[in-house]
C-alpha cells in the first residue's frame, strides 16, 4: 500500500511489461480518497517503446472517473462521468478490464462504464 498527501506520486521505470498492446488486460486497485472535491490523476501508462498508446483514469470531483485510452494518434476510448461513484474516506475496488475490443470500467463490483 501507499500514501499519496496530494503532492507525492509513485513512478516506474519504463518496460515492455506495461504495453498493452491490443491484448486482453486487468489493472485493478484500491482507493481511499478522503475529499472528493478535488480530480486527481490516479493512473497514467504511456508506452515509450512506441509512443503511441496511453491509458489514464483521474478521479474527478464528486467520486466520478473520467477513463482515456489513445491509440496510434486516434481517440479510441473515451469516457467520463462513470455511472457509479466512490465514497470518500471508504476503501473503494477499482478495476479496467479489457476483453476483445470492449473495455469495462468496475466500481465496487459493478459497471460503471462499458465502451
Amino acid at each position: 500500500s501507499a500514501y499519496f498527501n496530494g503532492s507525492a506520486n509513485l513512478y516506474t521505470p519504463p518496460s515492455s511489461d506495461y504495453e498493452f498492446g491490443s491484448g486482453d488486460f486487468t489493472i485493478e486497485f484500491w482507493i481511499n480518497r478522503a475529499s472528493l472535491s478535488n480530480a486527481e490523476m490516479i493512473y497514467i501508462n504511456t508506452d515509450t517503446y512506441n509512443g503511441a498508446t496511453s491509458l489514464s483514469v483521474t478521479a474527478l470531483p464528486g467520486g466520478r472517473f473520467n477513463i482515456y485510452q489513445y491509440i496510434t494518434n486516434t481517440f479510441t476510448w473515451y469516457a467520463e462521468n462513470t455511472t457509479a461513484v466512490i465514497t470518500a474516506n471508504t476503501w473503494n475496488h477499482v478495476a479496467i478490464v479489457r476483453q476483445g475490443s470492449i473495455i469495462t470500467f468496475y466500481i465496487n463490483g459493478g459497471a460503471a462504464i462499458t465502451a
